[in-house]
């Protein structure tokens, strides 16, 4: 969740700072185990200081594009979100209605079909006012739910679900950081390199953003799908009838 979106970001750092002939240290394994042990240390701090950018960014940047601006908590219950399949849904909020846990105007603005826009989603038939109010209550009985789990025996599933999107939420967001620091060298060379005024860019500059650029992709999309399994498994875990749990 930390060391190895920081180690992915820290080789960025070394490779960039490598081409503008900046002193970096000879921390890639060569140096022997201290340096090996130096770069454990710095991706791991580069760790925590990713996934709290992430969180400010990555996440916001994934709710608007996925989820209308929304957390997969909060709208996974509304009809046509296809985050779960409607059997799924439709058992969550029955268990929710057994447990009083909203009123009867909120279970029926659940049942209303959800439609997703670019940082926007869209209520059928009802306001904003019902889709902000269901978004609210959804995220409220999530809330409580995963509060309710720790400690439970289930607790471990939900928990690894939570790591798995942050790890994938964390990767992406330093392999975008990673893709901008290599490609902006790689156009300050090539820049020089036209003027007369400096060597051309070494290729691997320009590969290694094109590799960043598709990790970015790849780990953006897996966020999207471990952050819906992750809101699932929340409502499964919950309320799944003790006798079936697994």
């Amino acid at each position: 969740m930390y060391l190895l979106p920081g180690a992915m970001l820290e080789l960025a750092l070394l490779v960039a700072g490598s081409e503008v002939r900046l002193p970096t240290p000879a921390l890639m394994g060569k140096g022997g185990i201290l340096d090996s042990i130096i770069f454990v240390l710095v991706a791991f701090i580069l760790g925590h200081f990713i996934q709290a950018l992430a969180y400010v960014l990555t996440e916001r940047l994934l709710k608007g594009v996925f989820w209308g601006g929304h957390f997969p908590s909060e709208v996974l219950l509304f009809e046509g979100s296809g985050l779960v399949s409607e059997r799924d849904r439709s058992a969550f909020i029955e268990g929710i209605e057994k447990g009083k846990a909203v009123d009867e105007p909120t279970v029926e603005s659940w049942n209303k079909r959800i439609r997703f826009r670019m940082f926007r989603a869209i209520l059928e038939k009802a306001d904003a006012h019902a889709l902000e109010k269901g978004a609210e209550a959804a995220q409220s009985v999530y809330d409580r739910y995963r509060v309710a789990l720790v400690g439970d025996e289930l607790d471990a599933r939900v928990t690894r679900s939570e790591a798995y999107y942050q790890f994938f939420r964390g990767s992406c967001t330093a392999a975008w950081i990673s893709l901008v620091l290599l490609w902006s060298v790689w156009a300050v060379d090539s820049y020089r390199a036209r003027n007369l005024i400096g060597a051309e860019p070494p290729v691997e500059l320009e590969l290694g953003g094109l590799f960043a650029l598709a990790l970015c992709l790849i780990f953006f999309w897996q966020a999207r799908v471990t952050a819906q399994r992750f809101a699932a498994e929340v409502f499964r875990c919950s309320l799944a009838p003790l006798t079936k749990r697994r």
